[in-house]
């Protein structure tokens, strides 16, 4: 059996209002226990009040959880920031990877640092500062904070 072709999809969006840790380990909750079903993996960075996620998985099922997500109104100004076929999963072994991302540590990110020490947050993340800070935390930069 072939696997179907790998999709990824980048995007960032700014919460409603403040999400209490609560919230955050229910949307956590729910998308560990939905993914897999689905062969979506990816990550879910948080720093207070913006979120940046990676969707990875069979194209269709990547497109109707991002359309969803995208719908939702615990969140809005939901930007896609890349959506590419991908050859291998960069998170194959989390349903959903989860970090919070304090603005200090986004600016010690190599590449990244003037991006965010000038005020861009993640809704302002060009593809390829996406593709550092997913590389950031590939290499644990979040350390064993990461979950």
């Amino acid at each position: 059996m072939t696997q179907p072709d790998l999709f990824q999809i980048v995007y960032s969006s700014t919460a409603s209002k403040r999400i209490a840790p609560e919230e955050i380990r229910a949307i956590l909750e729910t998308a560990r226990a939905y993914n897999p079903s689905k062969g979506v993996t990816g990550l879910l960075l948080h720093d207070g009040l913006h979120f940046f996620q990676v969707l990875e998985g069979p194209k269709d099922a990547v497109e109707s959880l991002y359309d969803a997500i995208a719908k939702d109104r615990r969140h809005a100004n939901v930007v896609r920031i890349l959506a590419q076929s991908i050859p291998e999963r960069n998170f194959a072994d989390w349903s959903m990877a989860y970090s919070e991302a304090s603005p200090d540590e986004l600016r010690e990110i190599d590449g990244l640092s003037d991006h965010f020490r000038d005020g861009g947050g993640f809704a302002n993340l060009q593809k390829g500062h996406a593709k550092l800070l997913i590389n950031a935390f590939l290499n644990g930069i979040w350390g064993n904070r990461a979950a």
